[in-house]
């Protein structure tokens, strides 16, 4: 076998890329909606992880294909640029993470620093904690990718572990505190599916985050199936512990399921387990969509989709980074960490970036009939395959009428459309990028 043959698979094994796929899946957010989900489906639930990962890996499909025809940051960007034209493209690129990186970023911050207060330092001000995280996410990002690299391998291991020691302590029965596990009668309706598919959002981070050095080599579709098959066998064993130690009922109810859960299972050693498990899973989430937003403005910029300042300095400081970072702070500066509001703006973001999925598959069969992509019709995936598209578009739709705050969603989804429309045509005209 000679060198190039053998190359593929040994870069399969390199595993480190995993650390972007799953950023997200192991984050609290995640922790939270999957204990709910846990109370509200039961025993149902992973049945339910399994049929729903399946969708996901064929969702996977489209960037497998992206990533040979276009490499670089905005390569999403330049494939909707193609079949759309210039400004839906940018606007895509940008809604489908960035109202979500900025809202979510706030929410887990904050709540990280609670865990922080009421898990270990009871003395030590939640939101000082928060303003700290968020510091030291910039400042590793600023020392450089490898060690933004290491930092995110270090975030994202130390999360998981958590998760696997405290289940396997579940199957082996250990707990200060047991519940009988009880008959469970749940409410198998459509926004239950729907919600399952929230569980593996952010598997294409590693998409994002790709190795700057030897980034025409990297396709991130093997490392993308091993994180969706990986984390639903976790989080499917997670779920079936919540169930095992905790009410159906109460699951369903709770804001902190994953903490009532742990402590059911360890005590006060599960509870500090658990906090750890917060507290690095906020930092591998918020580093991953910090790095993913700003390759997407950096890539973006260097196309003439947005001004040029965005991309100075890129490898080092950019700009985007610090941008989000300041946004971010304000955000928690102005209470707006404790509004009622921002988790339906969290939903509104998740229901941007599923969008963005379906956009991406309809691009492709677009595609198919556009003469600048006739030499890549090999690595298309099936057209039986971007009628994913038409699943993720019924996902969404359940999931906005189902919402309890379906009106509020609707308005803000509106609005960030038109805000980010109006902002990515003033950039465009600003690089005389006006041909839309």
């Amino acid at each position: 076998m000679n060198r190039n043959s053998s190359q593929p698979l040994t870069d399969f094994f390199k595993l480190t890329p995993l650390v972007w796929v799953t950023a997200l899946m192991f984050s609290p957010d995640t922790l939270i909606l999957l204990g709910n989900l846990a109370g509200g489906a039961g025993d149902f639930l992973v049945g339910m992880i399994i049929i729903i990962g399946t969708f996901q890996i064929l969702n996977a499909k489209s960037y497998n294909a992206l990533a040979r025809i276009y490499p670089q940051p905005a390569g999403e960007a330049l494939f909707f640029k193609s079949i759309f034209g210039p400004l839906p493209a940018a606007v895509l690129s940008l809604i489908s993470r960035l109202v979500f990186t900025v809202c979510a970023a706030t929410g887990m911050l904050v709540a990280s620093g609670f865990a922080f207060n009421e898990i270990f330092l009871y003395w030590f001000p939640n939101f000082a904690f928060a303003f700290i995280l968020l510091g030291v996410i910039l400042a590793i990002n600023l020392l450089g990718e490898d060690i933004a690299q290491k930092a995110q391998i270090a975030f994202v291991v130390t999360a998981v572990s958590g998760i696997i020691l405290l289940s396997f302590a579940g199957l082996a029965g250990t707990g200060t505190v047991s519940t009988p596990v009880e008959a469970h009668h749940p409410a198998l309706n459509m926004r239950n599916w729907a919600s399952v598919c929230l569980l593996f959002a952010g598997f294409d981070l590693v998409y994002l985050n790709r190795p700057s050095k030897d980034v025409k080599r990297f396709n991130p579709y093997n490392y993308m199936v091993i994180g969706i098959i990986s984390a639903g066998v976790l989080l499917g064993l997670w779920g079936l512990m919540s169930l095992k130690f905790v009410a159906s009922h109460k699951l369903a109810d709770t804001t902190i399921p994953h903490l009532i859960v742990a402590r059911k299972i360890l005590g006060q050693p599960g509870r500090i387990i658990m906090g750890i498990v917060i507290i690095t899973g906020t930092c591998g989430a918020v580093n991953a969509l910090f790095r993913g937003v700003s390759q997407i403005t950096v890539g973006l910029a260097k196309e003439r989709l947005l001004p040029a300042f965005f991309a100075r300095n890129a490898k080092r400081a950019p700009l985007p980074l610090v941008v989000l970072t300041v946004t971010t702070a304000l955000m928690m500066a102005l209470g707006m960490a404790g509004a009622d509001e921002l988790d339906v703006y969290i939903r509104a973001g998740l229901l941007f970036w599923l969008l963005c999925y379906a956009m991406l598959h309809l691009a492709f069969l677009l595609a198919r009939r556009h003469e600048d992509f006739s030499a890549s019709l090999e690595y298309f995936p099936h057209p039986l395959v971007n009628s994913v598209a038409i699943f993720l578009l019924a996902v969404v739709s359940v999931l906005i009428y189902t919402d309890s705050e379906a009106l509020l969603l609707i308005k803000f989804m509106v609005l960030m459309s038109a805000v980010i429309l109006f902002l990515v045509f003033i950039g465009m005209r600003l690089t005389k990028n006006i041909s839309f």
